[in-house]
């Protein structure tokens, strides 16, 4: 049972997350599985890095350009990655004001439909603290570990 009310709780987390700002959520999304899509690239650059160093202390006829090319190949790669994450750290900070005034919104909304009674009561006020002051951090920490999750499995493909 408590399983099922926090798989709820997070499937309306993120529709909340998609709702406050559709573009940075996709774009939050796509950069990081793009990102890891390049982890395998580098491994697999690493492996012919391995291989053509291996042939040229063996061989004594090779070239060392193999090696540089996929050294450089390497550092292009690793730049890119970087600067993807760079830019995706950038729209992540964004994304949490949109998401911030997104939820702000919907917070001054329900507490316009209150009445003077309700909004007395501390229960109530403490609810909307509560709210209001935790809504942020809980909602980019689930962004984070979804886009976490897609970025590690994006590498295993």
């Amino acid at each position: 049972m408590k399983i099922v009310r926090s798989a709820k709780t997070i499937r309306q987390t993120i529709a909340l997350l998609f709702y406050a700002s559709k573009p940075y959520f996709l774009l939050t999304i796509c950069f990081n599985v793009f990102s890891g899509c390049f982890i395998p690239v580098n491994v697999l650059i690493w492996k012919y890095i391995v291989d053509a160093t291996t042939d040229l202390l063996r061989l004594k006829d090779a070239s060392y350009m193999p090696v540089v090319y996929f050294l450089l190949l390497h550092f292009g790669i690793s730049f890119l990655i970087r600067s993807i994450s760079t830019l995706s750290v950038y729209f992540q900070n964004l994304y949490a004001s949109k998401i911030n005034m997104y939820i702000t919104n919907k917070i001054l909304y329900k507490m316009s439909e209150l009445t003077v009674e309700q909004f007395d009561n501390p229960s109530v006020y403490d609810n909307i603290q509560k709210s209001n002051g935790e809504s942020l951090q809980r909602s980019t920490s689930i962004l984070r570990t979804l886009v976490e999750i897609l970025k590690n499995g994006a590498s295993v493909v």
